[in-house]
């Protein structure tokens, strides 16, 4: 009898796990490159912190007022704010090799994102890095144009949340970033706690061991 309850039991709450998994990586990131695709609703500006140099810089948005942060995770050069208003990063050198946005408090995530990042040269393969609050990573690409009009737009869907957006070229460390403008965010919020479906999963797999436990427990008693 209790062989017959596990043939049974043991596979209906490995589906119903598998049902309630939630979906990570590019199932709830929607990457598009087409300007306009997306338009979120914030513009990042420099107002409240012109004139910055150095490794890394703030910006405001421009409705919630909340400080965005810029740094490098790679190469480390001195980033300038060269005008005021809507957000240009460039480098004093004058080109980069990778930049990283993200809220400075960081208990707060964002759904939106939209920049154009200016390259030196066409034909560069650009890497943009997305890294949600529950630390999936996500890269997509993306080949450069030299005029400028390199929009891209990511937005997490399915209550997931964006904790940083980063671009960078893997060129073998050259400098090919001039600048990265028209940085746009939106959906700001608290960083969300896990979702019912992932507590679900959890409590499935507990009482899947706890199952297993008793069908074990239960041959050391047959005589």
């Amino acid at each position: 009898m209790q062989s017959l309850l596990r043939r049974l039991v043991v596979p209906a709450l490995a589906l119903a796990a598998m049902a309630f998994v939630p979906a990570t990586g590019r199932a709830d990131l929607v990457f598009s490159t087409s300007p306009g695709t997306l338009q979120p609703g914030e513009n990042v500006l420099f107002d409240a912190f012109p004139d910055q140099s150095g490794t890394s810089v703030l910006g405001t948005t421009n409705q919630t007022n909340t400080t965005v942060l810029f740094t490098q995770p790679f190469e480390q050069v001195t980033l300038v704010t060269p005008s005021r208003g809507q957000a240009r990063v460039a480098a004093s050198s004058g080109n980069f090799t990778s930049l990283q946005t993200q809220l400075q408090n960081t208990s707060l995530g964002f759904t939106r994102f939209e920049a154009n990042p200016n390259l030196a040269t066409g034909g560069e393969r650009v890497t943009v890095r997305v890294i949600e609050t529950n630390n999936q990573q996500t890269d997509f690409f993306f080949d450069a144009k030299a005029s400028g009009q390199n929009f891209f737009s990511v937005e997490a869907i399915l209550g997931q949340q964006i904790r940083s957006v980063a671009i960078f070229t893997p060129s073998g460390g050259l400098m090919t970033v001039q600048d990265v403008a028209q940085i746009r965010i939106s959906g700001i919020g608290v960083t969300a706690v896990p979702e019912a479906s992932s507590l679900a999963l959890m409590g499935i797999v507990v009482g899947a061991g706890a199952a297993g436990g008793y069908f074990r427990k239960g041959r050391k008693g047959v005589a």
